[in-house]
């Protein structure tokens, strides 16, 4: 029992990771909510992103034995996906 609670701990810190990220990149209201699942052993984080230039939704899943990706995601996702977004408008403004 001991390990699902930190498992839930470390959820919560990558939530408050992932809202501020997505703060930081995005400007605007950002909500993360986490959905457990299986027993709290794969949890989604459910992000929904409303700014000035741009509203998005964005779902990612991670299973318990991903915690250092997690985490890795939480810290710099938003940063990755935007540099996403910005190379596929570029493309399609060719």
């Amino acid at each position: 029992m001991r390990s699902k609670n930190k498992f839930v701990d470390l959820v919560e810190e990558c939530r408050v990771k992932f809202q501020e990220s997505y703060e930081e990149e995005f400007g605007g209201n950002v909500k993360v909510i986490t959905v457990f699942s299986e027993a709290n052993t794969v949890v989604t984080f459910y992000i929904s992103v409303r700014g000035k230039h741009r509203k998005f939704e964005d779902a990612l899943r991670f299973h318990s034995d991903q915690i250092m990706e997690m985490r890795s995601y939480a810290q710099c996702y938003a940063r990755l996906y935007h540099k996403e977004i910005k190379e596929r408008e570029w493309r399609t403004k060719k």
